[in-house]
């Protein structure tokens, strides 16, 4: 019999400890270090292509950095870790591990706070299997351990809510005040977010000492980050105030697209299939244990359906909420399974079920995982970013071209790493060859056979390396810098979405 009471000595509680911890680590870190891909442009140049920036002194500058309507914080973050890799050896292939390795970390701890809740409802094998099932929900591992605000704000908030909420009343002002620290710190990388934080201080009705630490802690961060854009921009809060600006006083998200209410449902559908019908009655079952865990991921998607522009990764805080909750239903689908509805810690699972149930949700993720509309997923951009990680291991480039390559495809400077020129060419500008003496590396995705044989013709370029349909080619001899425009910006609007982003520190 395999049971589920707590009764374990304080060692293995330590080992149990640090093979959750490494479980939900590795289920984030390795698919975004053994199939590198971009799951949207804000994921590099609104965090780490600025830490590139400050690092090494250039890189793309989107338009939102031209306005500061966007923070520096990740952009910091990531210039530590990019500082910190070059005692390795530095480069794309040490500094993008350990960035994707901190987030990591941070969203293993997540899956840390599904074991301790599972464990205090149902035991400690409940909660094992509570904690690698939610960590092993495609959009954590996909989603969990990149460089996204909606990612880091969604760690952050399940950190918050779990020392706020373990599962019994909270009397401890230390670890309120942790928990408002955590609740102001989810603010601060997703102000969206706020409707479901404020629930922190509801949730319990007036009691004032709890309302007064998690205050506290979250006016403490909310300070600090105010006069970190102090010092970063202009003024405190200015990057809130210009994204008020664009989106709401311009109607500048409009510009992105408009969905009707029920958009993230259907995404949800696109991307899990028929699983949706099994995770939210999990997500329910798990609810009964942990009912803030539930209304938050509730409150998130209905915040966010009222908000005209729509993408996925916006709701990810609600989906790892509710694959919280979804792991802890399903361990106590198993008891009741098992044992019917017998409230009892020491219930057991008999090991048929167990075994059963563990096959049933392998194949449930394997499905999840290449199936549906994450079949694009995983392999978005993946092509051009292994394009680019080969450009910068490359010697005596000059400038480099991106031809039939977008350029939020291949990773800017975070992935190229070449402190050279960079070009876009588009389908015809190839053929005036007077352009092609500004860079000697090319990364280019023909669009026919023909098309990349007249281009060699007239060029002298040759394929070096080939991933997927984009090639990485070169041709011998020099470069002959050509002048770089910087786009006109004139005010803040939607008209400066159009342009491309241009690069810093070099002339």
């Amino acid at each position: 019999m395999i049971g589920f009471d707590r009764r374990v000595t304080d060692t293995q509680s330590r080992v149990i400890v640090a093979a959750v911890l490494a479980a939900g680590f590795l289920f984030r870190f390795l698919p975004l270090v053994l199939w590198p891909s971009i799951s949207h442009p804000d994921e590099i140049f609104q965090s780490v292509e600025q830490g590139h920036r400050l690092a090494y002194g250039y890189g793309l500058v989107p338009w939102e950095f031209d306005y500061a309507a966007r923070s520096w914080l990740l952009g910091y973050i990531a210039a530590g870790a990019m500082r910190l890799s070059d005692i390795f050896g530095g480069g794309p292939q040490i500094y993008l591990p350990l960035i994707a390795g901190l987030l990591s970390l941070l969203g293993a701890v997540t899956t840390l706070c599904t074991f301790l809740w599972a464990r205090r409802f149902i035991g400690t094998a409940a909660g094992i299997g509570a904690a690698l099932i939610s960590a092993s929900w495609v959009d954590n591992m996909f989603f969990g351990g990149r460089s996204m605000t909606e990612a880091i704000a969604a760690n952050l908030f399940v950190i918050a809510i779990y020392l706020a909420e373990p599962g019994y009343r909270v009397e401890h002002r230390g670890r309120l005040f942790a928990a408002g620290l955590l609740a102001g710190a989810t603010l601060v990388f997703r102000i969206h977010l706020a409707p479901a934080v404020a629930l922190l201080w509801i949730w319990r009705g007036r009691d004032w000492r709890r309302l007064q630490f998690l205050s506290l802690g979250a006016l403490a961060i909310i300070v600090c980050d105010g006069a970190f854009d102090a010092l970063t921009w202009h003024y405190p809060f200015e990057p809130l105030w210009r994204n008020i600006q664009f989106n709401i006083v311009q109607n500048g998200s409009k510009y992105y697209g408009t969905d009707p209410w029920w958009y993230y449902f259907y995404l949800m559908g696109c991307n899990w299939g028929g699983t949706i019908a099994l995770f939210f009655p999990l997500a329910f079952l798990g609810g009964r244990r942990v009912p803030f865990v539930l209304v938050s991921a509730f409150v998130i998607v209905f915040a966010h359906s009222f908000i005209a522009h729509k993408e996925y990764r916006f709701i990810y805080p609600a989906i790892l909420l509710f694959s919280i909750a979804a792991g802890i239903g399903a361990a106590d689908a198993v008891r009741l399974i098992s044992n019917g509805w017998r409230d009892h810690m020491q219930a057991a699972a008999k090991p048929a079920i167990v075994a059963l149930c563990v096959m049933w949700w392998a194949l449930l993720v394997y499905v999840n995982t290449i199936g549906r509309d994450y079949d694009r997923n995983w392999d978005r951009a993946h092509d051009s970013v292994e394009a680019a990680l080969y450009v910068s291991q490359m010697r005596d480039v000059c400038g480099i071209a991106l031809n039939r390559v977008g350029n939020y495809e291949m990773g800017g400077y975070t992935f190229l790493d070449q402190e050279v020129p960079l070009y876009w060419v588009n389908k015809k500008s190839w053929l005036v060859m007077k352009k092609a003496q500004a860079f000697n590396v090319m990364i280019y995705a023909p669009a026919s056979a023909s098309e990349r044989t007249k281009l060699q013709a007239r060029s002298g370029y040759r394929a070096v390396a080939k991933f997927g349909d984009v090639e990485v080619m070169r041709r011998p001899g020099g470069c002959q810098t050509l002048p770089m425009p910087k786009p006109r910006i004139a005010q803040m609007g939607v008209s400066a979405v159009d342009d491309y982003p241009y690069v810093s520190g070099i002339d």
